[in-house]
């Protein structure tokens, strides 16, 4: 599931998740504005990248989630640490460790 291309060709990005929930095997998680086909840094979307990861988790999705974030490839160090920083605010930690 590309929670971007998500905004662009579905009703909701939540929608979507739950529509899909049982079959989603990967994720690919980038900020995106509705109307535009552009990869952006997930702190610059028209959804809601937390609820979304948020509802991911609460439906037991335990794939991989990876940054899809090409417009930014010449700052790509840069971005991705602060997308660690950004994210890891309210990514789940691994179920075992969660009780």
């Amino acid at each position: 599931l590309d929670l971007g291309h998500a905004l662009l060709t579905e009703d909701s990005v939540e929608a979507t998740i739950e529509r899909y929930r049982p079959r989603i095997r990967n994720v690919h998680v980038e900020g995106m504005r509705r109307g535009a086909h552009e990869h952006l840094p997930p702190w610059d979307s028209d959804y809601d990248v937390q609820a979304a990861l948020t509802l991911l988790d609460e439906g037991g999705y335990e794939g991989p989630a990876t940054l899809e974030l090409s417009r930014g490839s010449h700052q790509a160090v840069e971005l991705a640490t602060r997308c660690a920083r950004e994210l890891s605010r309210f990514l789940p930690g691994p179920r075992a460790e969660r009780g």
